[in-house]
């Protein structure tokens, strides 16, 4: 799916989605052209996952970009954080989503 359909799918304006790539919380999307990206399932997951994590923990990109990274955190992190921590875990930051 395209950028359009992602947004209108999850409700997430596409530079709230932009950041979480730029910060590697999300896969990088296939790319089969410069100027075209698509985007599956795993990006829905994924994008879905970090606002839960947000709303749910309180807990900011900068934490859960560190403990997707393997960093850890200061904080305490809730056990209900978990089911979401390994969806994005699961895919890596930075990585290209596989179709």
């Amino acid at each position: 799916m395209k950028m359009r359909e992602l947004e209108e799918r999850i409700g997430i304006h596409r530079e709230t989605i932009r950041v979480y790539l730029r910060e590697g919380l999300i896969p990088e999307p296939e790319r089969p052209r410069k100027t075209v990206a698509d985007y599956g399932e795993e990006h829905v997951r994924a994008i879905l996952a970090v606002g839960r994590l947000q709303r749910e923990n309180r807990l900011k990109l900068v934490q859960i970009k560190a403990i997707v990274g393997g960093e850890g955190t200061n904080g305490r992190v809730d056990a209900s954080a978990f089911g979401q921590l390994e969806q994005l875990v699961a895919h890596g930051p930075g990585r290209t989503a596989r179709r």
